[in-house]
């Protein structure tokens, strides 16, 4: 896992865990955690830039850039594309 990284740096396919988010600002943190955006969810990036497009569970929620910027983020690894493919074969 990769650490101290923002949501703002993650691009298309990438999954990770949210771990904090800074702002001081108490009503974007109410908006965020309403959407079920809290420390702890695991998100995958569906669409990355501005705005950025995010999938929890199976919820879709679009983020601005400066959203993003806020939410601190542990980067999950991904299985190799390969190893997948051959254990669904089995």
């Amino acid at each position: 896992m990769h650490t101290n990284v923002t949501l703002s740096k993650l691009k298309y396919g990438d999954r990770a865990v949210i771990t904090h988010i800074e702002t001081p600002d108490n009503g974007a943190v109410a908006k965020l955690a309403a959407r079920g955006i809290v420390p702890g969810t695991l998100v995958g990036i569906l669409c990355a830039g501005d705005p950025f497009l995010i999938g929890i569970d199976n919820d879709r929620w679009a983020l601005n850039l400066s959203e993003a910027a806020c939410i601190h983020v542990d980067l999950v690894d991904r299985p190799r594309r390969g190893l997948r493919a051959l254990f669904r074969r089995s």
